[in-house]
């Protein structure tokens, strides 16, 4: 049974998972229960959370990444004898790929000769790598795109780098398979096929999905896996906005189909009707994204009279940006407070930015 919840993350989506605990554990304070999200933040998130405002929930309960999953059943079924050799596979990481694709190329196949003529560099391996992994995480399998080339699928310009592309593709799928080496998602598409005899699945009252509005095929093919054998709950945000066009698409193209029940809850998060508005601007560098990034903030004080802890600042990630936000905000004059996991690498910029404001 795979049953859908959808409506605003904060507060409605992280009430209705509590409220789900909460039930599955009125019965049974033990009934082991597992949450699934799809980055390690988002499993800090949900310990903060249910530490709040259900401490009891954390008894046997599994709050798991993805890829923390995957590691957890592939281990569990390596001990069962029927367990399926793939499940073994060594997982090395990007690096190991780039390096691949670069002994690939070296070794002048046919068909890669538009690659060949590409600069010898970091960069073109690390392009190339991001290019096959693309299409990995698709399920694109390479005889069927190189015959889609013969059947005149693509524009005819782009016949001979798709080729090249095709081919490398099929090269670094070959070589994987004989290094018995892969990446995660090449360790979750190996186990969806066996996950019927999980004992550690099998176990779990219920499942619940939380924190992620796409998925690779990979990944989505992984999910129907495990909730096929367990029943699961998804929490997927959505709103009638024009910013969650794609999560919709997403949604009703591939979770909706899968649906056993589906709640809509976004009613209940309709506070306001005023619209936030967005904004797109597009720069060249980490340096000039910081830059531009500053001036708005700049704007923001000095125009808007917002103060600076008014104002946040969201990425991905902070690592390309700690070699310039010391200089950068410090020629700007702005301050930038950061959260405690990160207070060392910013004490000196917010002395600082505190006597310039």
């Amino acid at each position: 049974m795979r049953r859908l919840v959808t409506g605003p993350f904060h507060p409605v989506l992280d009430c209705a998972l509590i409220e789900d605990i909460r039930s599955c554990k009125i019965s049974d304070p033990f009934a082991p229960l597992a949450i699934i999200v799809p980055s390690a933040s988002l499993v800090e998130h949900l310990k903060h959370m249910l530490t709040r405002h259900e401490p009891r929930a954390f008894l046997n309960i599994h709050i798991l990444t993805f890829h923390q999953l995957a590691l957890r059943l592939r281990d569990d079924l390596a001990s069962i004898a029927e367990a399926d050799s793939e499940s073994t596979l060594q997982l090395v990481d990007d690096f190991f790929f780039e390096q691949l694709v670069r002994q690939i190329i070296r070794r002048n196949l046919s068909g890669l000769e538009s690659l060949m003529r590409l600069p010898a560099s970091p960069g073109t391996w690390k392009g190339l790598w991001a290019s096959v992994r693309d299409l990995k995480d698709a399920v694109v399998a390479p005889t069927t795109a190189l015959k889609a080339l013969t059947e005149g699928v693509f524009e005819a310009e782009d016949h001979a780098w798709l080729r090249s592309l095709f081919t490398l593709h099929a090269a670094a799928l070959e070589a994987g398979r004989s290094l018995g080496v892969g990446s995660p998602d090449d360790l979750a598409a190996s186990l969806c096929r066996t996950l019927s005899g999980s004992r550690f699945l099998k176990r779990l009252h219920h499942v619940f999905y939380y924190g992620f509005y796409d998925l690779s095929q990979v990944q989505l093919s992984f999910f129907e896996s495990v909730t096929h054998v367990v029943p699961a709950t998804v929490y997927f945000p959505l709103q009638d906005r024009p910013a969650f066009f794609f999560a919709r698409q997403f949604f009703e193209r591939h979770l909706l189909p899968l649906a056993s029940t589906h709640e809509d809850l976004s009613e209940e998060g309709a506070t306001t009707t005023e619209l936030v508005e967005l904004s797109v601007k597009n720069v060249i560098g980490v340096e000039e994204e910081m830059a531009t990034v500053c001036r708005e903030i700049l704007t923001l004080v000095e125009v808007n009279g917002y103060r600076f802890d008014e104002i946040g600042v969201v990425a991905r990630t902070l690592e390309p940006y700690q070699a310039f936000w010391r200089r950068v905000c410090g020629v700007c004059r702005v301050a930038w407070p950061t959260s405690r996991a990160n207070q060392g690498d910013c004490a000196g910029l917010r002395n600082t930015s505190s006597v310039a404001t």
